[in-house]
Formats: structure tokens, sequence, C-alpha cells
């Protein structure tokens, strides 16, 4: 430190004087002897104990070793590659697979059938492929074919050079990849249930031995950007997952999978549903996390339907036919576009036309059966949709109204979207004040046995 620094002539926080005894208040010693500094006995016996402590203190002089025996070293076990791991378990099925095949053979050749006539099988059967053809005349596939454990490692992602079927052996030095060996996985367990989550995939290799078995399908965190058409001919499908994927659009033709119960789509890139999904006996539809901005009023066919996820889209309301679903039991509807704040600008209406006001008034007074009509007028009055308030013809977009119920499905004050078909039914509708289901479905009171629904107004709201 600097001599010129202030600090430097300060006095520090502790010091060796500090051991000293402080006597100028005791009166017992003489002057001469308060001015002589006197040592505590006590703190100089500590100070020496430590010191004599490091003194006595041992310090090392050589070096320690320990000598290990053989027996407390473990074994080394050598590592198994992934690869060689894959391509064991497919040797191992395969060889499950052709003993299955010849059991069945077996079952309908008769007692003294020769090994060769276990080879006349059609070429197209499943069970032919699973055999592997005879080398040099031989009734019996040669060890060379089954000698997989040296096969070279393949130099494409996912096996890119085989033909995306596990059950061909076109080239028997490919590398058979993960979703191969699940399929196979799959026919040896039944074919009843496949998973080929996160393989990462944009189409489903060939698995045409389990289109009449399976039936739960889990396709979920890969790379689907269409909707996979192999699916569409899984008939006895109950179970589909397909979570986790850029799928912008569910085709209409998914209505010929008629036994599916449980279809999870969340966390994709949809935009709308088809009305074709809304035909199937669905008991579990999760479409949480897309991008939907409506919800059709055909979802009211969804009669089994028992719980029904729809957040975290931009749906402002649900739509009138929802209060049809007798058996639903779980709605979720968070993080949508279902505040107050958004009703007005989601039930914001144009003028009606004039043409499809005339429209109502002739087809409620039934003057369609008074007048001869040309061919346009007739063509004007069959194209209408059906009033969500008084089940009349709607002509045109109609007056979309969104009213909410005090409790439906669980839910607090959630919100309706309706579509009326003139003014005078928009405001009839909004100054009604009894319950939604009094008003919309008194006939179907007691349809499929279950009940009125528990839904009352929550009053007029600001629209």
């Amino acid at each position: 430190m600097d001599v010129d620094d202030p600090r430097y002539h300060e006095r520090p926080e502790f010091t060796l004087e500090d051991f000293t005894i402080d006597l100028k208040d005791v009166r017992t010693y003489p002057r001469e002897r308060l001015k002589q500094a006197i040592f505590s006995k006590h703190n100089y016996k500590k100070m020496t104990t430590l010191f004599a402590s490091f003194a006595d203190k041992p310090t090392q002089d050589h070096v320690h070793t320990v000598q290990l025996k053989g027996e407390d070293i473990p074994e080394v076990i050598p590592r198994v590659p992934q690869q060689q791991l894959l391509l064991e378990m497919a040797f191992i099925i395969r060889t499950q697979m052709r003993q299955i095949a010849n059991d069945e053979i077996l079952s309908v050749m008769p007692y003294n059938a020769t090994p060769g006539q276990l080879m006349m099988v059609p070429d197209s059967s499943p069970v032919r492929q699973l055999m592997p053809a005879a080398e040099n005349g031989s009734d019996y596939p040669s060890c060379k074919e089954q000698a997989i454990f040296n096969v070279p490692t393949a130099k494409h992602f996912q096996g890119s050079r085989r033909t995306d079927s596990p059950f061909s052996d076109v080239e028997s030095s490919a590398t058979i990849n993960p979703s191969e060996l699940a399929i196979l996985d799959c026919l040896v367990n039944g074919g009843l249930a496949l998973s080929l989550k996160a393989h990462f995939i944009a189409s489903i290799p060939e698995m045409s031995p389990l289109v009449k078995t399976i039936t739960y399908l889990n396709l979920s965190f890969n790379d689907f950007m269409i909707f996979p058409s192999e699916v569409l001919s899984l008939k006895n499908l109950t179970v589909l997952k397909m979570r986790n994927n850029p799928l912008k659009e569910i085709p209409d033709s998914i209505s010929n999978l008629s036994r599916l119960k449980t279809f999870v789509v969340s966390f994709c890139l949809l935009s709308s549903l088809p009305p074709g999904m809304f035909q199937l006996p669905l008991q579990f539809l999760d479409v949480s996390f897309n991008k939907l901005t409506y919800l059709p009023n055909e979802i009211k066919n969804l009669k089994k339907v028992r719980a029904l996820n729809v957040e975290g889209n931009q749906i402002p309301a649900m739509p009138s036919g929802a209060l049809k679903l007798r058996s639903l039991r779980y709605l979720r509807v968070f993080n949508n576009f279902m505040h107050p704040l958004f009703w007005k600008d989601n039930s914001h209406n144009e003028p009606q036309r004039l043409t499809d006001l005339s429209a109502v008034v002739f087809t409620e007074n039934e003057l369609e059966t008074r007048y001869q009509l040309s061919q346009d007028v007739t063509k004007l009055l069959q194209s209408y949709t059906t009033c969500d308030c008084c089940q009349g013809a709607v002509f045109g977009p109609g007056l979309r109204i969104i009213r909410p119920c005090s409790q439906a499905f669980g839910v607090k004050k959630l919100p309706f979207l309706f579509t009326c078909c003139s003014p005078h039914c928009r405001d009839w509708f909004m100054e009604s004040v009894e319950s939604l289901t009094s008003i919309l479905y008194e006939e179907d009171g007691d349809e499929d046995g279950g009940g009125e629904l528990v839904l009352r107004d929550a009053g007029t709201p600001t629209i």
C-alpha cells in the first residue's frame, strides 16, 4: 500500500496489542507498571499450543500405493452396437414367423406332405414372402441367407435403400429400420397394437398383414404433412393417435374408419375439420392446440362422445349443435377466443340481402304453392340451411349471434354461436328468458334416454 494512502495511517481492526490486558482501570497497580504492557497468559497459551500442533503434525515422506487383486477387477463386457441388436432381433422375429407359417401350412396340408409341397404357396401371400426361396435346388433356404450378423451399416437414414417392407427379401444385405422392426414385433404379438411414435417418418412402411387385425395405431411425433392413406384401409381401428405432426388437413374419407372411438390430433396445423369425421362413433376427440377458428355444426352427430378437448385454438364460441351432445361428460375449452370482449367482433353481421329476406318470407308463408315460379327462383328457394333458433330456412349467410349459458358441461358462461334467419328471429331469441334447451330442443328432451340438459340462460348479453 502506498504511504500517501490515508488507509496506511489508519489503525487496523486487529493487531497483536489486542492480546494485552488493559489495566488503566485497575487501581491496585502502580502508575509505573500501568505504563508497561502486560501479556495475557491465556492467549499466550492458546497461541503456543496452536504452533506446537503444527510442529507435531507428521509429514508425508513416501507415496502410498494400493495393490488390487485380480478378482476385484470387474469383467469387461463388450458393448453391443444398436445396429447389431436390431439385426439380431430381426433374425429372431423372422425365424419365429417362418415357424408359425410352417405350422399353419402343415395344419391344412396332408400328413404325408413333402417339404417341397410346403413351398407351393402363392407368391403374393405374406406367408410366402416370409419363407425365402430355396437355393441350388434344395427345399430349404441356405445358411448364407441366414447370416445377417455381418451386414454393413446402412448409409441412408431410416434404411432408404430398402423397399419399405419388412416382408420382402429383395436385398438381403439391406438394413432393417426401426419402423419395420416395430411392424414385425406387432405381427409376432398378435397384430393388434402398433406404435410408431417418435420414429420421425413421413410415410408408413408396408403393413398389409396388419390390415385386418390392428386396432391401435400411434403415429405421434412424426413428420406426416399429409394424412397417410394406408390408415384409411384399417377397418378395425379403434384408437388413432397423430399428435405433434405438421398435419394441415384431414380427408373426409376418414369416415371409412367406422369403428374408431379415440382420435387424437393435437399439436398439429389443422385449420378445419371434415364433416366425415363427425360420422364416426367417437367417444374421445382431442383437437387441442391447432389453428381451428370454428367448429362445424355437424358436431351434433357425435352422439357417443364423452370427452372433447378443443383447448388452445382460436374458437370464439361452441356451435349450437354441441347442445345435443347428451353423452358429453368432459369438455376443455381453455385458451380460446371465448372471452366476452371477443363476442362483438365475432358476431359482427353484414346487412342481409333483400333477396334472402324475400326468400324467408316466401318460404314462411308457403307462397311457392300459389305461384308458378321460374327455374332461377326455384333453385334459390332450394339452397338454404336450417336456422338454429326457429328451425326455419336460412338463405345466405344469415345473422350470427352469441349467447352464453351460465353452466354447460361443467364450464361456466360457455358461449354458443347461433345463426338466425332474420332480424325478427334474432330479436325473439335474444329477448327470451327460457333455457336454451327448452327453446331449441324441446322435442328432443328424451332423446337417447339422456333427459333434459341442465342449461340455464345467463341473461341477454350485450352484443
